[in-house]
């Protein structure tokens, strides 16, 4: 009878911790990113395959911001940069239909004015914008 409990003491242990480390590697994964770049990937792969859940985008909508100097250019474009940024933050935690959208029109928004941005300007990394060098 002592036998047979200290098995069985033995085998939930083993059973305990197993569990435990089952836990420990999911939230592992969660704090590393594993399961945070999902978010990310299924937002371009829902605006690559469902463009019918996507706004309709005017593609000549960055030829309004043409007439801006570089110098009015900058902060536009650090603004919609900055806009880009917390939607695919807020889309890499959560990607529900709504978040993913408000990440496709951002990133909309962003290209537009980087768009214009690259016709008269220099534009280095993500939002510098420089005036050309003649």
């Amino acid at each position: 009878m002592r036998t047979t409990t200290i098995i069985l003491t033995f085998i939930f242990s083993i059973f305990i911790l197993s569990s435990c480390a089952m836990v420990g590697s999911s939230v592992a994964s969660a704090s590393t990113g594993t399961s945070i770049d999902f978010g990310l990937t299924k937002a371009k792969n829902t605006m690559l395959y469902n463009p019918e859940k996507l706004p309709p985008h005017d593609n000549e909508a960055w030829k309004q911001f043409l007439n801006l100097t570089c110098d009015e250019l900058r902060p536009l474009l650090n603004e919609r940069s900055q806009i880009l940024n917390n939607k695919e933050f807020k889309v890499k935690f959560n990607a529900k239909d709504e978040n993913i959208v408000e990440y496709a029109v951002a990133m909309r928004e962003y290209s537009d004015v980087r768009l214009a941005a690259q016709q008269n300007c220099e534009v280095w990394g993500r939002a510098g914008v420089f005036e050309k060098d003649e």
